[in-house]
């Protein structure tokens, strides 16, 4: 699944931005987000959509290295929806 791959570039630039930058880093991952959320939604239903969405379990993570308290919660949501997305291409019931 290319969500899933599509996520590393931008986790991988989660500490190389400017506070000029953050806005942007946040508007990527809510694209990605909902694109994900969308195809997923589209071909695997609402039931996987969910599994994708679930934040139940969901800590917000302290980055020492983020600019601030929305750029640590942006690059923790990313994570739990990746890895998430992780548990729905692992798992046999979606495949």
């Amino acid at each position: 699944m290319r969500f899933y791959s599509d996520a590393q570039p931008i986790l991988d630039r989660s500490f190389d931005i400017t506070p000029v930058d953050l806005a942007g880093f946040v508007s990527e991952i809510e694209i990605w987000i909902s694109a994900t959320a969308t195809w997923i939604a589209e071909h695997m239903g609402e039931a996987a959509l969910s599994r994708f969405t679930d934040r139940s379990g969901w800590r917000s993570a302290h980055f020492p290295a983020a600019l601030n308290p929305d750029h640590g919660r942006a690059i923790s949501l990313l994570t739990v929806y990746r890895t998430n997305l992780r548990a729905l291409i692992e798992s046999e019931a979606w495949s």
